[in-house]
């Protein structure tokens, strides 16, 4: 299992990278993300007063370095829960980088079902750019991924995806995630602004999934 690594970077700055739509490439498993340091945490082990706290007393940097020295997929099944359970956007930031942290796929798809915790729609702006990335094999993550934004997709959420439904048009193989995010929409707060879609977008591919979305409301 590779280490997760941290480096400094605001979690804004994942969706002005991409342009709302510049297509992410996945990392080849190294470097989990922003948190308030630059140091490595490849080569800490959990302190043990960190192991004797419970998962939810502990900082982010802590969960992190438990991850990078769990021993089976049930502690990090349990690392994958709190990182989920806290709900904010580092904390799913964290999540998702360090399920491509994990070679074997299968495992990888088990620890991406604890997304299905995540309710915060700030967190949209870690998993939008998601997205685009390329998974690869890795198409129960882009499932559990699309179904997050499904679930607590707001107005602007589905303005974002127009723009990288046009940006992503122009690379091979993306234009299909898009459309499969705005079709699976079921967030009600959502409704007004995909009928509009529905109504008016210029691309009849488009329209047609915001029109599905609406139909399944």
């Amino acid at each position: 299992m590779k280490k997760i690594l941290l480096f400094t970077l605001p979690v804004a700055a994942l969706v002005v990278a991409m342009g709302l739509g510049k297509q992410q490439q996945q990392q080849p498993a190294a470097a989990i993300l922003p948190l308030a340091s630059n140091a490595s945490l490849s080569a800490q082990q959990p302190t043990v007063s960190a192991k004797a706290q419970p998962l939810e007393q502990r900082s982010l940097q802590d969960l992190v370095s438990h991850w990078n020295a769990a021993e089976d997929k049930a502690q990090l099944t349990a690392i994958a829960d709190e990182l989920a359970t806290r709900n904010t956007t580092e904390s799913v930031q964290l999540l998702v980088q360090a399920l491509y942290t994990e070679q074997h796929w299968s495992t990888r798809a088990e620890l991406a079902q604890s997304l299905r915790a995540v309710s915060n729609p700030d967190t949209l702006a870690v998993l939008l750019p998601e997205l685009l990335t390329n998974h690869g094999r890795g198409s129960t993550v882009l499932s559990e991924i699309v179904d997050a934004v499904a679930r607590m997709a707001q107005p602007d959420t589905v303005a974002t995806l127009e723009v990288m439904h046009w940006q992503a048009s122009t690379q091979a193989g993306q234009g299909h995630k898009v459309l499969r995010a705005v079709a699976s929409i079921r967030n009600p707060s959502a409704k007004r602004a995909l009928a509009k879609l529905a109504a008016h977008a210029e691309s009849p591919a488009l329209a047609a999934a915001a029109a599905d979305a609406v139909s399944r409301m």
